[in-house]
């Protein structure tokens, strides 16, 4: 449950930022950077994530520019490939994601683990993020003008909705499955349990989260859940 109020305080500091001219925008992204960095050499972490938040602030602010090209975005589909300057574009973007997440690998935010490469990581890790989340935008944006895509697109929508429930209850059903199921069962199979686990993960999640929704509607101690 760490993200929460990592959440919370990343969400603060972008309120902060776009409050602010452009100008002093600039110099809040700058210490933000700075300290994020500063951080990395600390000999603890700090409670409620605060080493890490000022990282995912400016990552929510990239999101929050993004939405300007939101239009264009969303006239993106598959017969769009056949231009051939909107190809080399798309070859470039997919190439540079997939460099990044290589260079960025072993990140793990919960413990301010950035990677591989420490401190370096952090820009790797701030764009992964932005690229990541383009690279989404543009795939559904495609499949939801095919026939076919559009019941792609409506699950991963219905699985947005719910997506605090899954993260906060992610963890503690792969803490039961180990407990229950590994290695008896899944032993020597590692992928195979993963696959089961996700989605398994996924489904009592979605159940957990509907349950909340329907005492929600009766019992006001259940609408925080």
């Amino acid at each position: 449950m760490w993200f929460l109020p990592a959440m919370f305080l990343s969400y603060l500091l972008f309120w902060i930022l776009i409050r602010e001219t452009k100008k002093q925008r600039i110099w809040l992204l700058t210490l933000y950077l700075g300290l994020s960095v500063s951080f990395t050499f600390l000999p603890v972490l700090l409670p409620w994530s605060l080493d890490t938040v000022f990282v995912t602030s400016i990552m929510i602010y990239l999101g929050y520019r993004l939405q300007d090209k939101t239009s264009e975005v969303e006239k993106f589909q598959i017969k769009s490939l056949k231009n051939i300057k909107t190809f080399i574009v798309l070859s470039i973007i997919g190439v540079l994601y997939l460099v990044v997440c290589y260079l960025g690998r072993g990140i793990n935010t919960s413990i301010r683990l950035w990677g591989h490469s420490g401190t370096v990581n952090i820009t790797t890790y701030i764009m992964a993020g932005f690229l990541g989340t383009l690279i989404y935008l543009l795939l559904f944006s495609a499949l939801e003008k095919e026939g076919w895509g559009k019941p792609i697109v409506s699950f991963f929508a219905y699985l947005g909705k719910r997506t605090i429930t899954l993260l906060a209850t992610h963890f503690m059903i792969f803490r039961l499955l180990d407990t229950a199921f590994y290695p008896e069962i899944f032993a020597g199979c590692s992928y195979g349990m993963s696959l089961v686990m996700v989605l398994i993960a996924l489904v009592l999640g979605v159940v957990l989260s509907n349950v909340f929704a329907y005492f929600g509607r009766k019992v006001a101690l259940f609408r925080l859940l």
